[in-house]
């Protein structure tokens, strides 16, 4: 007897098990917090997430005889000198700023960094061992620049610098993790690897800058609508040279527990959900081949979905207090689809009144599916060389059936 086989898994956990992957590989640290490489530096084992020490922001990278390997030619000349290959800049320095509702009185802030040190192994041979760096400290929130602040004893350059601001509604704060070592040899031991800014609070969202109020009525009117569908997707923090992610509170949109610097930061795209309508037949076959008194009637659930839909949407209007701002947006987007409504409604009446629409080209389309499918598949194929798993029924079901809103 065979042992059960594995599950499979979901989709979900593959993804996330690739980008941890990826992220592992990129960011790092790959083989855990006390990791040890044995790669010849670590700036080329790692991409991103690094913090540069001062005046060595911009290398220059000698690159030997290979950059050129021809030989004097006594027609041609003498071979060029090879040129330095710049690596580019990397900042010694990044930052976040973020609010609070003007009631907070502190914040807790957390700055986190690997050092990689060169170091003998066991057999004597050089490598790169890392050392978890960092440290947390609660903020008081007074206007004004904050206290410089060291993270770690062990990195006594290595400053997290600040700035509170009281406006008139909240608190604006910018914080800094910078980079002050003087670069040394050998030089990745004064890079920060895997460095990350954190604060943790209760974080208001960032003041929007609304719609401009000198746009013509229709342009203001589309933004105004945009704001609306967005208004819950609200952002927390803003990067300076970083991307930034932030955690909400429990079943709350408007606040945020945890905000933090992400060198590669990710986003989650919310999918679209197909309705489903009971008793509404999608299926092009079955509607092409019913009788015309059947047709308006496996129709009709659909606008009476949509109807309800749109009652659900008026209440809304005066349930959910931030939609209040938007009653322009909101009355328009309920108008459209009451013409939407209105179409499809004439749309069914035409079927069950009119014998030409009942007997459409587009729906005796859906009748000769199969057929049409034969021919076209036939032309690229003989039907002896069809896989085994092609069926006529199932493929023309899959691409012969329209979805509902």
């Amino acid at each position: 007897m065979s042992a059960p086989s594995a599950p499979i898994a979901s989709a979900a956990t593959i993804r996330q098990e690739f980008e941890d992957l990826v992220r592992r590989d990129l960011l790092g640290p790959a083989g855990g917090e006390q990791e040890t490489i044995t790669e010849q530096s670590v700036r080329n084992r790692y991409l991103l997430g690094m913090l540069a020490p001062l005046k060595g922001t911009e290398v220059e990278e000698d690159t030997g005889e290979l950059a050129d390997d021809t030989e004097d030619n006594p027609e041609e000349g003498a071979a060029e000198p090879s040129t330095p290959v710049k690596r580019g800049t990397t900042p010694s320095t990044f930052g976040l700023s973020f609010c609070l509702d003007l009631v907070e009185t502190e914040f807790e802030a957390e700055a986190r960094w690997g050092q990689y040190l060169h170091e003998p192994d066991a057999n004597g041979k050089l490598v790169w061992n890392r050392y978890p760096r960092g440290g947390a400290q609660k903020i008081p929130l007074a206007e004004g620049n904050l206290a410089e602040w060291l993270p770690d004893a062990e990195s006594p350059h290595v400053t997290v610098r600040g700035r509170v601001r009281r406006r008139a509604d909240h608190w604006s704060v910018t914080l800094f993790l910078s980079n002050e070592q003087e670069e040394g040899r050998p030089r990745d031991m004064y890079w920060l690897f895997q460095a990350r800014l954190e604060v943790r609070g209760r974080f208001s969202r960032r003041p929007g800058r609304g719609h401009v109020s000198t746009l013509d009525r229709i342009s203001r009117l589309e933004d105004q609508t945009n704001e609306m569908l967005y208004r819950r997707d609200v952002e927390f923090a803003r990067g300076h040279g970083i991307g930034v992610e932030w955690e909400l509170g429990e079943e709350s949109w408007d606040h945020g527990v945890a905000i933090r610097t992400a060198a590669m930061p990710r986003a989650v795209v919310r999918s679209v959900q197909q309705e489903t309508v009971p008793d509404l037949v999608t299926d092009m076959k079955a509607l092409a081949e019913a009788a015309d008194v059947d047709l308006p009637g496996m129709l009709r659930p659909l606008t009476n979905a949509y109807g309800h839909w749109i009652g659900e949407l008026e209440a809304r209007r005066t349930a959910e207090a931030d939609l209040a701002a938007y009653a322009d947006a909101s009355s328009q987007v309920i108008d459209r689809a009451r013409q939407v409504l209105r179409r499809l409604e004439e749309g069914i009446a035409l079927l069950e009144t009119n014998d030409d629409a009942r007997h459409s080209p587009t729906r005796r389309c859906g009748s000769s599916g199969c057929a049409q499918f034969g021919s076209i598949f036939g032309n690229l194929s003989p039907p002896g060389n069809w896989p085994s798993w092609i069926s006529l029924e199932t493929a023309v079901g899959a691409h012969f059936s329209w979805h509902s809103f």
